[in-house]
């Protein structure tokens, strides 16, 4: 059974009707692309690619909306993220899935470095300690797997989500940061996205090319 349907319903009620009404500009934009209304030079957010895990080079402090989908934006936003190698997430990752060390020793050492945490966090850490666990196994041993077989569309996205930079390297914009961190870990090269917002400069390059 799938739980999407039930996940989104539930989403939308915690979050109130600003939630659905990103999700119906996402789907407009979608319409637009798609009837070649709006110019989009790459596959957009509702086909998946395949890129290289290392062209990943950070993640955004302040993501595009959903409403931006399919978009093209200028600016210095682009240069405005963290590095995926300073994330805490990485920090977790990377102790233990290379250093072999357990969750609680990880928490510990973390906190006498950077200080305390907080308690909802460390709980969160721990609950979603054997779900990791297992993500890392299966991405050794099965590569990493299109979550779901659905029509592709805006609203699907559980798998990992980029903006492209204006020197066309990727910048996570929402979902996926753990799945990406640990497929570094776990050798893999290629990992699934979908393309959110391409910086003004890039799509101009782009059309140069043409």
């Amino acid at each position: 059974m799938d739980l999407y349907p039930i996940r989104r319903k539930l989403s939308v009620l915690k979050h109130g009707p600003r939630f659905l009404y990103a999700d119906l500009r996402a789907l407009r934009n979608e319409y637009r692309i798609r009837r070649g209304l709006t110019k989009w030079p790459l596959k957009s957010l509702f086909e998946i690619i395949w890129i290289d895990s290392s062209s990943v080079i950070g993640t955004m402090k302040n993501s595009f909306p959903k409403r931006f989908a399919g978009c093209h934006m200028p600016g210095d936003w682009d240069r405005d993220f963290i590095k995926i190698e300073d994330t805490v997430d990485y920090y977790f990752m990377y102790n233990r899935f290379v250093q072999g060390k357990d969750w609680e020793k990880i928490i510990s050492e973390y906190q006498e470095e950077h200080g305390p945490l907080r308690s909802d966090y460390v709980k969160k850490i721990m609950r979603r300690s054997s779900e990791r666990d297992n993500l890392y196994r299966d991405l050794k041993e099965s590569g990493w797997k299109i979550s779901r077989n659905l029509k592709d569309s805006m609203l699907f996205t559980d798998e990992l989500t980029v903006n492209v930079t204006r020197e066309g390297t990727y910048l996570r914009n929402f979902a996926g940061m753990h799945r990406l961190i640990i497929s570094r870990f776990a050798g893999i090269e290629k990992v699934p996205c979908r393309i959110h917002v391409l910086h003004t400069e890039y799509h101009r390059s782009l059309e140069e090319q043409a």
